[in-house]
């Protein structure tokens, strides 16, 4: 299984595009933030050693993955150290894509979503021009895109969040900017981003998902609707001999 490196990461966040790349992905998590969830109460997972844009929320880290803005804490992936159920709000940025795992991931953020809580997964969308310089590793000079782990599609991702128990209820694309190290061309392109979202959405380089972690109600039936589930029982009948010799049945009312 093939490893990346958190220099390798961290040398794409700190070109001009990784940058404008990154921020994008924090103003759109931002938008989808619900108003009643306290920062205490957010757990941010990210693959990337860059500060979040929330100062209160409890930050988790590779133990190869030394953050350096803050502290935070030091935990593998697959055995985060919380009870369960305890975050209303998680938010997870490409863990998915560099973990060895990602369905053992995935369940693992499962757990501690306390229920009716909000999961908001951020990613690269491989569907576009530059997901397809990602995936046959054009760019292999350094400080260029680093391709993911595992290959993950947003259908695929969603049928994921599906089986462990979400309901997606949005999400959001982002980044339509090609791929340049010259932050003047970057500045220049700005219209670039604003057309693609109106004109071409599913094109963009990044994405976000919003889902909510559910379970099935237990809400009693009424007498009446618990009588319409039942089905008749047959009633017992009484059977004679006529002078005719044909046999009649009577039902006991």
């Amino acid at each position: 299984m093939r490893r990346v490196t958190d220099e390798a990461l961290n040398s794409w966040a700190e070109t001009p595009a990784g940058k404008l790349f990154l921020a994008y992905e924090a103003e759109h998590i931002k938008r989808q933030l619900p108003q009643s969830a306290l920062p205490a109460q957010q757990l941010w997972l990210s693959a990337f050693r860059n500060d979040i844009p929330l100062k209160d929320a409890v930050l988790c880290a590779k133990p190869d993955q030394t953050p350096v803005h803050r502290p935070a804490v030091i935990t593998h992936e697959y055995e985060l150290p919380f009870y369960d159920n305890e975050f209303p709000l998680v938010i997870s940025s490409h863990m998915h894509e560099f973990t060895e795992e990602p369905h053992r991931y995935l369940r693992e953020l499962a757990r501690v979503v306390e229920p009716e809580g909000q999961l908001i997964i951020s990613g690269y969308n491989l569907f576009n021009i530059f997901g397809i310089g990602l995936r046959h590793q054009l760019y292999g000079r350094a400080g260029s895109p680093v391709y993911p782990i595992h290959y993950l599609a947003i259908r695929r991702l969603k049928d994921w969040l599906r089986l462990l128990g979400f309901e997606l209820e949005g999400g959001s694309y982002f980044y339509y900017l090609p791929l340049t190290r010259s932050p003047a061309i970057l500045h220049k392109l700005r219209w670039m981003e604003a057309a693609g979202s109106r004109w071409w959405p599913r094109a963009s380089a990044g994405f976000t998902l919003t889902a909510r972690k559910r379970l099935p109600g237990m809400t009693p039936l009424s007498e009446r609707a618990r009588l319409r589930l039942w089905t008749p029982v047959p009633q017992p009948a009484l059977a004679r001999v006529t002078e005719a010799g044909l046999t009649e049945s009577h039902e006991y009312r």
